[in-house]
């Protein structure tokens, strides 16, 4: 609320009542909300432009579209769940069930990994890494109090993840940490090959890289100009995330 009372607008949506101040002005709660998975934590909200605030809603408006078309038939542990047809995945929560808004992830958006045992890199795989089976993964110590595999995203509107695996103290020696493993393991083993598999997708198809680009920014128009059409953005949304996919 701004001085004496006044009412802000929000500098995205122009909705009144903007109580978060970002750089430049105020945005309302649903655009924080919207925008909360597609900021980088390094930088405060209080320091924000409304560029990248809107930049960030046009990510979570295009990861909709994706969520809207997931349809999982597999799942891993409680860790991911899969969709083997359309070639994408998403994180689940710690009890297995899935997340509202969840990042969804293409095959080809993850290039690289690391599982993270007691704060030191045990195993690791993806693009300009050693494969799986020369990393022994073996801890040195008799307990391990934390477990996570951090996952590195190439694709510029989708951010990196990190998958807690263990929080609590657990003994290496227990039947329970042998069955986590044995499921990391195959979480680890799904993202190598899936990595493997675009990669060699993506040399095949070098010469055709122009062309999948234009194509790619001519499905994403496509993808908004529906959200448009079922009333989910408005004219002006559309217009200002159109300009962007364009270079405008």
């Amino acid at each position: 609320m701004g001085i004496f009372g006044k009412k802000e607008s929000c500098m995205v949506c122009n909705k009144v009542g903007a109580k978060v101040a970002i750089f430049n002005g105020f945005i309302c709660k649903e655009c924080y909300d919207k925008s909360y998975d597609y900021l980088s934590n390094s930088v405060d909200i209080s320091q924000r432009r409304v560029r990248e605030i809107e930049d960030a809603i046009s990510k979570y408006l295009l990861n909709q579209e994706e969520l809207n078309k997931f349809n999982g038939n597999k799942k891993i542990g409680t860790y991911i769940e899969i969709d083997e047809e359309n070639k994408m995945f998403q994180v689940l929560d710690s009890f297995g069930k899935r997340v509202k808004d969840a990042v969804v992830y293409r095959y080809g958006d993850i290039t690289r990994f690391e599982l993270v045992e007691n704060g030191f890199v045990i195993n690791k795989g993806g693009l300009g890494q050693p494969p799986i089976e020369n990393i022994n993964g073996q801890t040195t110590t008799a307990f391990v109090n934390s477990l996570k595999l951090r996952l590195y995203s190439s694709n510029k509107n989708k951010g990196n993840k990190e998958i807690k695996i263990v929080a609590s103290e657990l003994n290496i020696r227990s039947n329970l940490y042998n069955s986590i493993y044995g499921t990391v393991k195959e979480l680890m083993q799904f993202l190598e090959s899936t990595i493997n598999s675009e990669n060699n997708s993506l040399n095949s198809s070098s010469d055709d890289n122009d062309l999948s680009n234009e194509l790619s920014t001519v499905d994403e128009i496509l993808k908004i100009q529906e959200l448009l059409d079922s009333g989910v953005i408005t004219q002006d949304e559309f217009d200002k995330i159109q300009s962007r996919l364009l270079g405008f």
